[in-house]
């Protein structure tokens, strides 16, 4: 969903009508921050099942109903394909309901792209990372950016999309120049396609934001953050430690913010911030894992940040 959430906002704004295409998880994140989403493959639980291959528990197993792609992208040890590719049919039927007249999708994500061929439509290609984009040479020198796996062909042999790329009308660099991206719009070495520039806004959704949060504390305030993945593949006790021993060292009070809630180590430890109170300005730095959004976070109210490794190491 990053960045397609502000970019969404901004098309509104722009006076378009928009509709999100994605499932499990991301249809309640869509959802709640003010978008219209459709579950374009709502009969399984994919976001489970991602996690469940990459912890290496994936059974195997399903019922005859399942469409071969997805049973590919589980044999093959494909966790994100699983999450991405598995969307194809739903989003082309979903487009078709709609009558779109642009499909936007993230570079890495092939089912929009799909999609796109499939409705015979323009498109727009939004990077949604900010360690690489597809303007890197380096990163497409040592990466297929094709698209053109085995998954791939089955779902273009049987939804009848055919073997050609979407008219693409520009493809979008969200990343601050400080971190690789544009200070001005420029063409595509590739195909001329142009290259636009887009700032990064953060958004986690709405919510009551407690008074303590507000309030400039008598001590340094270090916010702690650890996105969505890491709690859930690697757990909360390395990050923890470090939270309390800085918390300690530097005598700054640590507050948590974390999604989905923190464990029961984590609520002793501190208090809940809710996700939207992290924009609030009292904060003298902020300290995470190096997820994209935890990345970029920081840079609009210009905090000093410090930043771990997935694994909080």
């Amino acid at each position: 969903m990053l960045p397609i959430v502000p970019l969404m906002w901004a098309a509104r704004a722009a006076g378009h009508e928009i509709l999100v295409t994605t499932t499990s998880e991301m249809t309640e994140v869509g959802a709640r921050a003010g978008l219209p989403v459709v579950d374009v493959f709502p009969h399984r639980d994919v976001w489970s099942e991602l996690l469940a291959a990459i912890f290496g528990n994936a059974d195997g197993g399903g019922g005859d109903d399942l469409p071969e792609e997805y049973r590919l992208a589980k044999k093959n040890g494909n966790p994100f394909g699983l999450f991405t590719l598995t969307m194809t049919e739903g989003t082309i039927a979903a487009g078709r309901m709609f009558d779109a007249d642009v499909v936007i999708y993230t570079s890495d994500h092939a089912a929009g792209r799909l999609a796109a061929v499939a409705l015979a439509a323009p498109a727009l290609e939004v990077g949604n990372r900010v360690s690489w984009s597809m303007r890197d040479e380096q990163f497409r020198a040592e990466h297929d950016t094709t698209g053109a796996d085995e998954i791939t062909r089955l779902l273009r042999a049987k939804l009848d999309i055919g073997d050609g790329d979407p008219e693409l009308v520009a493809r979008i660099d969200p990343r601050a120049p400080s971190m690789g991206g544009l200070t001005a719009d420029e063409p595509d070495r590739r195909d001329a396609v142009p290259w636009w520039s887009m700032r990064f806004v953060s958004y986690n959704g709405g919510a009551v934001v407690p008074e303590w949060a507000l309030r400039r504390p008598a001590r340094p305030r270090v916010c702690v953050t650890m996105g969505t993945v890491v709690p859930i593949m690697t757990g909360t006790s390395n990050l923890s430690a470090v939270m309390s021993f800085t918390a300690a060292a530097l005598e700054v009070s640590a507050e948590m913010a974390t999604q989905p809630s923190p464990s029961a180590v984590i609520e002793r430890l501190t208090r809940k911030l809710p996700r939207s109170a992290r924009s609030q300005r009292t904060c003298t730095a902020r300290s995470g894992t190096s997820g994209p959004g935890r990345i970029c976070q920081p840079g609009s109210p210009g905090e000093a940040e410090v930043r771990s490794g997935r694994g909080g190491s």
